[in-house]
């Protein structure tokens, strides 16, 4: 048995699809990865790769394929802290300089640890803070940091 379904603004499954993704400006090439068991998630290009990597020190630790860009998840219970308290001391925590906003409003921080920079994006879920940060070497954050901007202000958290 065949179904026809025609509505005046869609003909089809991929005219609907196509609408949906034009109006939330989505690229059908890019993927949501879960951030491990942290109930945080982000949306990475599907050719950046992307490989969960096993961590003692941090809630979740992931490598692009490339190996020259990861990302560290860590969990905060919300007591004791307000989340700009948790934002600023996560922030001095790392000697980061200050904490920014970007355009969305969402707190985030860069800093420099060894060889490495970081872009720490901070959100707050239901039960906990998070801070979220992408790394790389020093030699390619010119290259990445713009992509790691991007990619923090598809985060979400439960």
């Amino acid at each position: 048995m065949e179904l026809n379904v025609k509505l005046e603004s869609f003909e089809g499954p991929l005219d609907l699809l196509l609408s949906i993704v034009t109006k939330n400006k989505m690229s059908i090439y890019d993927i949501e990865i879960s951030l491990g068991r942290t109930g945080a998630t982000v949306i990475l290009p599907s050719d950046m790769g992307f490989e969960e990597q096993k961590s003692e020190l941090n809630d979740f630790f992931g490598r692009g394929a490339s190996g020259e860009w990861c990302i560290i998840v860590n969990r905060s219970d919300k007591e004791g802290f307000t989340f700009d308290e948790y934002s600023s001391e996560t922030a001095r925590a790392n000697n980061a300089a200050e904490v920014l906003t970007d355009e969305e409003g969402n707190p985030y921080f860069t800093y420099m640890e060894g060889g490495y920079r970081f872009y720490a994006a901070v959100r707050e879920g239901k039960e906990n803070y998070y801070c979220v940060a992408f790394y790389c070497f020093n030699e390619v954050w010119d290259y990445y940091e713009d992509d790691f901007a991007k990619w923090a202000a598809t985060i979400t958290v439960k």
